[in-house]
């Protein structure tokens, strides 16, 4: 799939805990890029179950101002302290699985700030 998306548009991917060995083994646990002097991290961890605790932590550590992260396929946006949290969802598999609707993210990144934004379809 990423060699699709990058005919379309640079692409910064990480390996999640349902991927296979042959992914992990070329996409890294963390990635990011920067975008108008804007550090957005990426990042799939199962923590998230367990709150924000472990998110903060990796913002701090590899000064994000914005971290994308996954596993919990529940779409989430949250400022705090500086920091920006989006969890874009699923556009395949959201949870709970009868309740919720599939849904990606997307981040208008501007010279003045970071405008997250959840689409449901």
């Amino acid at each position: 799939m990423i060699k699709e998306l990058e005919k379309i548009a640079p692409v910064t991917a990480v390996y999640g805990n349902m991927d296979p060995y042959e992914v992990r083994t070329h996409l890294p646990r963390i990635n990011s890029i920067t975008l108008n002097d804007w550090k957005i991290g990426v990042f799939h961890d199962p923590r998230a179950l367990w709150g924000l605790g472990g998110i903060r932590k990796i913002a701090r550590e590899n000064d994000f101002d914005a971290l994308i992260f996954g596993h919990t396929h529940k779409p989430f946006v949250k400022e705090e302290h500086g920091f920006l949290f989006i969890n874009p969802g699923s556009p395949t598999n959201p949870l709970p699985p009868l309740l919720a609707k599939p849904s990606v993210g997307l981040l208008k990144v501007t010279k003045e700030k970071i405008e997250p934004r959840i689409v449901k379809f």
